[in-house]
């Protein structure tokens, strides 16, 4: 089996990514969040979201971490160019999710509200037990 990495675009503890490891781990990568200008809020939100999943947290910076666990390694598919780029280096298998919005080729992912005002158009459109 492999190591599960959760990242922001799966706290989802029924995401089928989930059955495909027998150790899920978040890594709490601080330097990134303030890159991307996460607020206190967001944080909060996260770490309430990776508690209630029950997944091992480890705090330090996402490529060193993930690439030191020495285990293969699945991951959730992402729309992120930024995890992307890490699933790329690490050459981490991806596992689809079904999807929460359709979103337009180029949707601006860097701030929530430029991303909602394109994904409220469809989110939530679809029935979940598809």
């Amino acid at each position: 089996m492999a190591i599960v990495w959760v990242h922001i675009d799966a706290l989802d503890s029924d995401h089928p990514v989930m059955r495909r490891g027998d150790r899920a781990v978040f890594v709490w990568d601080a330097e990134d969040m303030e890159r991307r200008g996460w607020s206190l809020k967001r944080c909060l939100f996260v770490h309430e979201c990776v508690a209630e999943m029950g997944v091992e947290v480890i705090a330090g910076r996402t490529e060193e971490v993930l690439g030191g666990l020495g285990e293969p390694i699945v991951a959730a598919e992402t729309p992120d160019p930024a995890l992307k780029a890490i699933i790329k280096a690490l050459d981490i298998e991806t596992v689809p999710g079904k999807p929460f919005t359709a979103l337009p080729p180029g949707t601006d992912m860097g701030r929530f509200f430029r991303y909602w005002n394109q994904a409220k158009r469809s989110a939530m459109t679809h029935s979940f037990n598809q």
